[in-house]
């Protein structure tokens, strides 16, 4: 099999078990584990599928992160992998909708109820987003490729979502958040905002980190 059609595939299943774990610890796990357990759920499954699929990057944070540093090599790759996380992420919560569908009294709409950011207005949400974004950026830019990358993003993803989870319901991931308001068809936040400040961050952090930190 081509090499390409091999780390497409490892994109796309990797995405999609990434997706399906988060969201199981979401939807599933969460009255019984708490906001430390859906954490370390988040924390545990980046490091996982990360040191599995090392070449892969499962978040199009990082692919556009990636893209930025070296724009003329990458946006063909980045593009696919885009493209592969979009439908992966839609296929792992179509799945979780699936299954939760057989649970004994389950309601149709009611699904994400509980995953919709409802303690903290959308300005607040939306600026707590952003900083950890930022954060994020940077610190996948100054590992990737380090011997313990997976170990880092996995301890990053465990602390900025057990900080985050009680004012954004965890995201970190604007793929997530588009998927989740379309089947939440909830109003309380925007996922066109989300995008569009994902992007700008994403270009500034790359540029910054191409600027002034990397070696």
């Amino acid at each position: 099999m081509n090499d390409n059609i091999k780390r497409y595939f490892a994109e796309f299943f990797g995405t999609f078990c990434l997706m399906f774990c988060i969201l199981g610890a979401d939807l599933y796990t969460a009255p019984f584990i708490g906001y430390l357990g859906i954490a370390m759920g988040y924390g545990i499954s980046y490091m996982l599928v990360l040191s599995a699929f090392p070449n892969c990057q499962f978040n199009p944070i990082f692919s556009l992160a990636s893209c930025f540093m070296d724009f003329k090599k990458n946006y063909k790759d980045t593009a696919i992998n885009l493209i592969l996380q979009f439908l992966a992420t839609g296929l792992a919560i179509f799945t979780c909708i699936l299954i939760l569908k057989g649970k004994f009294g389950y309601v149709e709409g009611t699904v994400f109820n509980s995953t919709v950011p409802t303690r903290y207005n959308p300005k607040t949400v939306l600026i707590t987003e952003a900083l950890f974004t930022f954060m994020l950026v940077i610190i996948y830019l100054k590992t990737v490729g380090q011997k313990n990358f997976s170990t880092i993003l996995g301890l990053y993803f465990f602390a900025s979502t057990l900080v985050m989870y009680p004012i954004t319901k965890g995201s970190l991931n604007f793929f997530k958040t588009f998927w989740m308001r379309i089947y939440t068809k909830e109003d309380f936040f925007k996922p066109e905002y989300f995008v569009l400040m994902t992007i700008i961050i994403t270009i500034l952090c790359s540029l910054i980190h191409k600027k002034y930190i990397r070696k």
